[in-house]
């Protein structure tokens, strides 16, 4: 498959610098006297492009509105067709529209690392379902079967694609898809010369397809990306289309991540899929190591470097989580907020200098009372603290004399409007040594979620949902990908968990 005569391939194994050297790129194409308005970098994910624009600015001195074209494909397809926000459906049209056909559209619970979001609601699957066909490009009855759901019958499935169709049609409202079909059909193209297509192994085929009509009068075209790493099959990522690219292919060989062992152990598990691109890319000049551990419960912590915990299934990451909490370690969760909330910090913190004889600022008391439960720590009326000054100073007796509070004691006592367990987990982390404001050293995550990030220590849960490993044992290509992409977050040590039943992951 071609978009312009000039197409190159860039092959980017795990820690090659795929990003880097799409930039070098862009430097190159700039030397030579394009301009920056002349070239577009489009990637998979608003995170990606943002990082990609970060450098250039850093490494080129540009403005923002210097480039123009550096977006995601749904941004540029926005872009090109001339739409504005209003355009374009928004929650409150798929409340809308859920509500005249009898369904609860939230879209909340569709995560990549569960793949088809079989504990959403009925609405969402019915959604899903719809999206899925249009960006593959196959009808809603081809869809349904590989689906195989027997909760979800083709007429409801239909009749939510109608009814989608019709809504926007009355309202004269966009979905990103119909951006990408618009721009298909209406043949509308991109005014650039160099195109830097950045995880193009994440792209369906409705995006191919986009991407030969925008492009397809450039002058050269770079496509980096790594069929090994094609992980979004359940969003519609089409990484045959991947492995049928034409032109002159370019394999970054040295990975600056991976260690010997974790190398050698990661193209053992990826050699196995049937039909991909072979790479000859090398490991860094150190061992590493690889370790097993029967239960997540063994695993062991040091104060040095960062750690991933990682899990195919989101739900598995549960026992991960206690185990942190019992040992009162502060993480990131996988939901990408810290385990210590910043206002039950803030609360502590003002609470012991209170008692201790300082003060708190007014906005500091408010955070305190929203520590408290009312009747005990604060009398009713004051739960707001609607009469507190944020810009005045606060003694403790000044609150108990005039704001209504009762609380009194150590901070773990008197802020009893912090769950009993949440006050434990603090408790426990000061015991032993830690601070409740430190920056997270270890991270919880699916493995999807972690894509393109990397740590010293890596965790591997191999356990899996028995929907997951029904599917891993019909296509394996899938979850050799998927692991794969886990076990090379991993720039010093991985540590595989062995399953806890039959539905595991095989190393």
């Amino acid at each position: 498959m071609r978009i312009v005569e000039d197409q190159r391939l860039i092959l980017g194994p795990p820690g090659c610098g795929k990003t880097t050297r799409s930039l070098d790129i862009v430097e190159q194409e700039l030397a030579t006297g394009v301009a920056p308005n002349r070239i577009a970098y489009i990637s998979f994910t608003k995170k990606a492009i943002e990082e990609a624009v970060g450098r250039a600015m850093s490494r080129f001195s540009y403005k923002r509105d210097d480039l123009p074209f550096f977006r995601t494909l749904h941004s540029l397809c926005y872009l090109r067709l001339g739409l504005r926000r209003t355009d374009v459906m928004a929650r409150a049209n798929l409340a809308e529209l859920g509500e005249m056909l009898g369904y609860k559209f939230s879209a909340r619970n569709i995560t990549p690392e569960d793949g088809f979001p079989s504990d959403a609601g009925i609405g969402d699957r019915l959604l899903f379902i719809d999206g899925l066909a249009r960006n593959r490009c196959v009808s809603l009855e081809e869809q349904w079967h590989e689906i195989n759901d027997a909760s979800l019958d083709l007429f409801a499935i239909k009749r939510v694609h109608d009814g989608l169709k019709s809504y926007k049609g009355f309202h004269a409202l966009f979905d990103y898809t119909d951006m990408l079909e618009r721009v298909v059909a209406e043949k509308i193209t991109a005014p650039v010369d160099v195109i830097v297509i950045d995880e193009a192994q994440d792209l369906s085929r409705l995006q191919w397809e986009a991407c030969k009509v925008l492009f397809g009068g450039a002058q050269r075209v770079y496509i980096a990306g790594d069929d090994d790493q094609a992980i979004y099959r359940w969003a519609g990522a089409d990484v045959k289309q991947f492995l049928v690219l034409e032109g002159q292919r370019e394999v970054l060989g040295q990975s600056y991540r991976l260690p010997r062992s974790i190398h050698a152990l990661a193209c053992r598990t990826i050699s196995s899929v049937s039909h991909r691109f072979d790479k000859q890319w090398m490991a860094r000049d150190e061992e590493g190591s690889i370790e097993r551990l029967p239960h997540i419960d063994a695993a062991k912590f040091d104060n040095t470097g960062t750690t991933m915990i990682l899990a195919r299934n989101g739900y598995l990451l549960n026992e991960a989580e206690a185990m942190l909490r019992k040992s009162g370690r502060v993480f990131s969760t996988r939901y990408g907020d810290i385990s210590v909330v910043a206002d039950h910090f803030i609360a502590i913190r003002a609470w012991e200098r209170m008692r201790k004889g300082g003060t708190a600022s007014g906005d500091e008391v408010g955070v305190i009372y929203s520590c408290l439960r009312v009747g005990t720590g604060i009398q009713r009326g004051f739960k707001g603290a609607d009469q507190i000054d944020s810009a005045s100073q606060y003694s403790a007796q000044q609150l108990r004399d005039t704001h209504g509070l009762l609380a009194d004691g150590i901070w773990h006592d008197a802020l009893d409007g912090i769950a009993l367990n949440t006050r434990e987990y603090y408790i426990t982390i000061l015991r032993g040594g830690g601070k409740l404001n430190e920056k997270p050293r270890i991270r919880i995550s699916t493995i999807h979620a972690a894509k393109g990030g990397e740590a010293d220590n890596v965790i591997l849960l191999t356990s899996m949902a028995q929907r997951t490993y029904r599917q891993y044992q019909e296509e394996p290509d899938d979850e050799q990908r998927v692991f794969y992409v886990g076990m090379t977050r991993a720039r010093q040590r991985l540590i595989l968990v062995d399953a806890n039943n039959d539905a595991g992951f095989r190393v």
